[in-house]
């Protein structure tokens, strides 16, 4: 799956849990998602140095930015972990101080399971 397809997917899959995500549709949202994070971050800081309220509204525009891709981001992570035939509670590990993080990237990158799962079929690349 390429970088833009799988943009699309996503949001077409804005809140869906069900199913599952392969590694290529997980990492090339989740690019996506730290290329406008990072993106709307400059904006927000280059608005501060025109005026104090434009970056107020700036700041706005970033937090509703994080909340927009957060329940697609939420959705397409639960579903790459049902492909690796893991429960999407599995990302709560991410709550763990110091090493919480590095269980989930690592199972976040672990590869698919082959064939179908309690999930369903295996996704198309």
């Amino acid at each position: 799956m390429d970088f833009v397809t799988s943009i699309k997917v996503c949001f077409r899959k804005y809140a869906e849990f069900n199913g599952r995500a392969s590694r290529s549709e997980y990492w090339w949202f989740y690019l996506f998602t730290i290329l406008v994070y990072f993106v709307s971050l400059i904006a927000s800081s280059l608005l501060q140095i025109i005026s104090t309220e434009i970056y107020i509204i700036g700041s706005i525009g970033v937090i509703g930015v994080i909340f927009a891709l957060f329940l697609p981001n939420l959705a397409v992570s639960i579903r790459r972990m049902h492909d690796t035939s893991k429960s999407g509670a599995w990302l709560l590990m991410g709550l763990i101080p110091c090493f919480g993080l590095f269980i989930v990237l690592i199972l976040l990158a672990q590869p698919s399971t082959s064939g179908p799962n309690q999930y369903g079929a295996k996704p198309r690349k």
